[in-house]
């Protein structure tokens, strides 16, 4: 699983098509848009998807919604 917003230069949407290219269906992807003007409020300079730009509200937040697939995620791996 791998979390990106679209103009992090820190994680360029290429790594993630090398990912998805070489993992297939056992690699996905969360993609987060923080171009210009966004509507979620993610900065251009937008990197931690998990920590700095989740906002708690409102619930249906994208990064919100990001962490709680992580969490669903490693909750299923783990067994329960």
């Amino acid at each position: 699983m791998g979390l990106h917003f679209s103009e992090d230069w820190m994680a360029p949407r290429e790594r993630f098509e090398t990912l998805s290219s070489r993992l297939g269906e056992a690699f996905k992807a969360i993609h987060l848009g923080s171009a210009p003007g966004n509507g979620d409020g993610f900065g251009r300079q937008a990197h931690a998807v998990l920590t700095l730009e989740v906002r708690e509200t409102p619930e249906d937040h994208p990064a919100l919604r990001a962490r709680a697939e992580v969490t669903a995620f490693l909750h299923e791996r783990r067994g329960g």
